[in-house]
């Protein structure tokens, strides 16, 4: 004997197919809509498919979207902490050490943990070096102006 199912449609409750099995595990589906309507269900159902297609897409570009905001935010924190520690170093370097006295301020070495000039210490040094340049040319045409009032 072959068993007959008849399918109906969850909304309408109409039968819109009849199943039959046969004693051989095998099952054919015989529709009985008209093509024109099986036609429009495959289409909605087609539709719908899309549909979730596309929210899936959707979905999985605004995660997307959040995962490089979180991103970039992550890196710029890192940035900041980074620059703050660079900040907290440079004052403790400040503070642990001495400048130097002069005759060795001189030869280059100055305050500093790697010993390596630094751009205001180079200007500080030019500074000073332009002073004592002034100071002795202004000595010398002092003591030009003496020597001629000697005379």
């Amino acid at each position: 004997m072959r068993p007959v199912f008849a399918v109906r449609e969850k909304s309408k409750g109409s039968i819109n197919a009849v199943l039959i099995r046969c004693s051989l595990q095998q099952e054919r589906q015989y529709l009985l809509l008209p093509p024109q309507e099986l036609q429009q269900q495959i289409e909605q159902i087609q539709i719908q498919i899309q549909q979730q297609q596309q929210q899936q897409q959707d979905q999985q570009q605004q995660d997307q979207q959040q995962q490089d905001q979180q991103q970039e935010q992550l890196q710029q924190q890192q940035q900041q902490l980074l620059l703050q520690q660079q900040q907290e170093y440079e004052q403790i370097v400040k503070e642990l050490f001495c400048p130097l006295p002069p005759p060795l301020a001189a030869l280059g070495l100055v305050e500093g943990a790697s010993g390596s000039v630094t751009q205001q210490q180079q200007q500080q040094q030019q500074q000073e070096e332009q002073q004592q340049e002034q100071q002795q040319q202004e000595q010398q045409q002092q003591e030009c102006c003496c020597l001629t009032f000697d005379r």
